[in-house]
């Protein structure tokens, strides 16, 4: 990428995914995205800039900077397209999607109708053993995060959607026999998760494959902070400033007054904890971001 800039003049569009058109309510990664690139090649563009692409929560408006994942795929942007051209969900449910605005997005109604089409190509996707799909099974092993994020959405679902450091205190501070037993107890819903993220995640490859043939980089924006209330930090409580008899944060992100802002911005995050003398826990935060950048 640093050689491209130096060596070319180049110039790109920023425009969301969810901002593309799309009969199902909001864009995805599916045609759209892929009509879209047709439109920067025809225009000669070479980049589209993206924001985030975590899973995203109504709690906070659906705002792509605070996720409950670093490392997972939004849902809301897998396309009911190739879902149905997998032969995952039929054309009749495909078409049950119909109706939507074509000029914005009802997050909840669009939350609604995406999470119902996953669990029918979920039901589909378990029909027929595909769990034991090469593909699926070399997802699996690749992508560590998956496991405590799995879990974790399948809880946070059984607690009402309360954030992790209000579940029972022995699920809170993951206390090893007591995660054993959710992951019996909700081994269907973490399939659900799991299943739902190789979806993402394959789509997601098809869309850079796509890319690179149209000679169009995509890049992106991630959030210097993760949200409290993340499989992220659930998992990796001693990498981030938690008190740890209430499990909230001793200091949150920010920034002071400015132009924006005469009062500044409270985003909330937990603060990482770069300062500490233990070198396991510098060692974990480099870990940590490392294979969150790659």
């Amino acid at each position: 990428m640093t050689a491209f800039l130096h060596n070319n003049r180049a110039s790109g569009i920023l425009a969301h995914i969810t901002s593309l058109p799309s009969p199902y309510g909001i864009g995805d990664i599916g045609p759209a995205s892929v009509v879209f690139m047709d439109y920067l090649a025809d225009c000669a563009q070479k980049f589209w800039q993206i924001l985030p692409i975590g899973p995203t929560s109504l709690i906070f408006d659906s705002s792509p900077y605070m996720s409950t994942s670093a490392f997972a795929g939004s849902p809301l942007l897998i396309s009911p397209e190739l879902l149905f051209e997998k032969r995952l969900i039929s054309k009749s449910i495909l078409q049950t999607g119909r109706g939507f605005s074509p000029y914005k997005v009802n997050f909840e109604a669009v939350t609604s109708y995406k999470l119902n089409l996953l669990q029918r190509a979920f039901n589909t996707f378990t029909s027929y053993n595909s769990s034991k799909d090469a593909h699926y099974q070399t997802f699996l092993e690749e992508n560590e995060w998956l496991e405590d994020y799995a879990l974790f959405m399948a809880l946070k679902n059984a607690h009402g959607s309360q954030a992790w450091f209000d579940w029972p205190r022995e699920l809170a501070t993951r206390k090893k026999s007591h995660l054993e037993k959710a992951r019996k107890k909700f081994k269907t819903e973490i399939e659900y998760y799991r299943f739902e993220q190789f979806i993402f995640h394959s789509q997601w490859r098809e869309l850079k494959r796509q890319a690179k043939a149209r000679d169009i980089k995509i890049f992106g924006d991630i959030p210097i902070y993760i949200g409290l209330d993340s499989a992220d930090v659930w998992s990796h409580q001693n990498l981030f400033e938690l008190n740890p008899t209430s499990l909230r944060p001793r200091r949150v992100s920010g920034v002071p007054p400015d132009y924006f802002s005469k009062t500044g911005q409270r985003w909330g995050n937990p603060l990482y904890r770069w300062s500490s003398r233990d070198t396991d826990i510098r060692d974990g935060l480099l870990a940590w971001w490392t294979k969150r950048l790659k």
